[in-house]
């Protein structure tokens, strides 16, 4: 297989749609204006979702990548584009929680490559350096191919001081991939359990086989799943637009981490990304914390 085939394989989902009002006041503070926390540059001149489109550039080419947002961020994120290549542009007609948001952007991959590998790239994710990542999410993709039942979920060691939005208590040894460590997961916990003992972070980044991702959601999220599955039936016909307006307004709200891989952590395995400066920004308490951290770098630099 060539680069070019190898990179056609692997497809990024871009997961944009979030806009928690929690944050709001925060950003006003900060920025003096309001505007989704996914627009925001902590570091330098990108945006989080910037970064996040350059990570997805230098894992796939253009045409296998998908970018979920909420429909009410188009203007913005029309403007936050610019010289990237988002591919193709899914504008989520309301917010129907963070399972809603994955699976509609599985959709279009499987109608396109079912066979395709899926690495989903949260905009609520902070990691820096961006090259240390690409090593990380490389030996993901890697691990896919060996364990083609499993969701390999990217983790980091905990600090102790800065929660990222869920734990994870790894288990039993499947062994190594270049520098990284791939084990089992025994369990997975929303809140940073302290007391559990070698429990690593969660980053909300996973990569899998799109057809075991999408058995995963029929299995967990059947009243997620229904729906989506009409929509894909649409994709690329005069209706899709249509048919996702239709379906969105009927379906319910359900959380990724809740209720797919909480549910499941037999289906899951994990890799320890080391070297990353990486945090989760969905709320305000988990921002703040990056903001101070790279004030301190920067005056270590300086």
């Amino acid at each position: 297989m060539t680069d070019r085939e190898a990179r056609n394989e692997i497809w990024p989902v871009i997961l944009a749609a979030g806009d928690e009002e929690e944050n709001q006041p925060f950003m006003r503070r900060c920025l003096f204006r309001q505007k989704p926390r996914q627009y925001y540059s902590p570091a330098g001149s990108k945006s989080i979702f910037q970064q996040t489109l350059e990570r997805a550039e230098l894992l796939a080419a253009a045409e296998c990548r998908v970018t979920v947002i909420a429909r009410q961020h188009y203007l913005k994120t029309l403007q936050q584009v610019g010289v990237y290549r988002p591919g193709k542009l899914v504008a989520a007609p309301f917010e129907r929680g963070t399972a809603g948001e994955v699976f509609l952007g599985l959709a279009h991959v499987c109608s396109h490559n079912p066979q395709a590998t899926v690495i989903l790239l949260p905009c609520e994710h902070f990691g820096y350096p961006e090259d240390e990542f690409v090593r990380a999410a490389t030996a993901g993709i890697r691990a896919t191919d060996l364990l083609s039942d499993r969701l390999v979920l990217l983790a980091v060691a905990s600090n102790g001081s800065t929660p990222l939005f869920g734990s994870i208590q790894p288990g039993r040894e499947y062994g190594w991939i270049a520098n990284y460590h791939v084990r089992a997961v025994e369990a997975l916990w929303e809140r940073l359990d302290s007391s559990k003992s070698g429990a690593l972070n969660h980053t909300s980044i996973l990569v899998a086989k799109a057809e075991t991702l999408w058995k995963m959601g029929r299995y967990c999220v059947p009243e997620i799943m229904r729906p989506v599955e009409r929509y894909r039936a649409a994709i690329g016909t005069e209706r899709e637009q249509a048919v996702l307006e239709e379906v969105y307004e009927r379906m319910p709200s359900r959380n990724f981490f809740t209720h797919v891989l909480q549910s499941s952590p037999e289906r899951t395995a994990v890799i320890e990304m080391s070297g990353i400066l990486s945090r989760d920004w969905r709320g305000l308490k988990r921002m703040a914390p990056t903001f101070h951290e790279l004030e301190e770098s920067s005056r270590s630099v300086a």
